[in-house]
């Protein structure tokens, strides 16, 4: 079973709400066009019928610290992307920005969301237990 994207999705509602375009959003998020109007077309299907819009989880909040984390990282990136593409560094400029983009689309798989963090952190003795045992199992 697909998991379904719920950043993605969140992100596209809340353009949509501000009264952005299919293409617009699409451009500006970089999700495909088809996926943007999948989702508009059904934001717009229950606005029309009065049915509240519901995602299976609630996306959460990021702090305002937090939100300044990722100003300072998007700003680094941007900026060293720029250097590339003035210096004339297209191939490696290329190359960055393909592995922006896969990291972009694994990160919801490879980094742990809050909750989870949290129960992580809540567990760790558990943790630690089934790593243990795991080890043990593959000495056989």
């Amino acid at each position: 079973m697909i998991r379904e994207n719920i950043d993605r999705n969140f992100l596209v509602y809340e353009l949509w709400k501000k009264g952005r375009a299919i293409d617009e959003i699409a451009f500006e998020t970089a999700i495909p066009r088809s996926t943007v109007g999948y989702y508009v077309r059904k934001f717009n299907k229950c606005a029309k019928s009065g049915e509240p819009i519901v995602f299976q989880q609630v996306r959460e909040q990021p702090d305002e610290k937090e939100i300044a984390v990722q100003a300072y990282a998007k700003t680094s990136i941007s900026l060293g992307l720029l250097k590339m593409a003035n210096n004339g560094e297209i191939d490696k400029l290329y190359k960055s920005l393909m592995i922006l983009k896969l990291w972009k689309e694994l990160q919801r798989d490879i980094f742990p969301t809050k909750e989870e963090r949290e129960a992580a952190g809540k567990n760790i003795g558990y943790i630690i237990e089934q790593i243990l045992l795991a080890k043990k199992l593959a000495k056989g």
